[in-house]
């Protein structure tokens, strides 16, 4: 079976979820704060995000961050089963899967995640730094 790495494209999503209610973030300086700044989010659609987060009239840097791969009542999105757990993986407790994606060049600042993590980049490039 295929992986998100190898579906995952602007069409296909917009096919599986572009429906779906998501949460969009709006930043000026693409610069995403978590923890004390506030940002513009918007409700929007899937599809009405993929449609516009690389358009370079676009009026402000969009984000769509932490969309659910599965809702709290356990119902699971179209797309969720795309994405496997690695095998190295399994003595984390992963509890749950969410989507982050935008345009390009997002800043996120240091931060601490109270969750265990595992990050995988279906298409760009992101420069991580990890502290203990």
């Amino acid at each position: 079976q295929k992986t998100a790495y190898e579906m995952w494209t602007d069409e296909y999503l917009m096919s599986k979820v572009g429906n779906d209610q998501t949460m969009v973030t709006h930043a000026p300086d693409n610069i995403f704060y978590f923890y004390g700044k506030k940002h513009d989010m918007t409700e929007s659609t899937v599809g009405d995000f993929l449609s516009t987060y690389r358009d370079p009239n676009r009026k402000k840097n969009l984000y769509l961050a932490q969309h659910p791969l599965q809702s709290e009542d356990g119902t699971k999105s179209k797309i969720r089963d795309d994405v496997k757990q690695p095998p190295f993986t399994k003595f984390l407790h992963l509890e749950d899967a969410f989507v982050w994606m935008g345009g390009g060049d997002q800043v996120t600042p240091v931060h601490f995640d109270n969750s265990e993590n595992v990050m995988c980049m279906v298409a760009g490039r992101k420069h991580i730094r990890i502290f203990e």
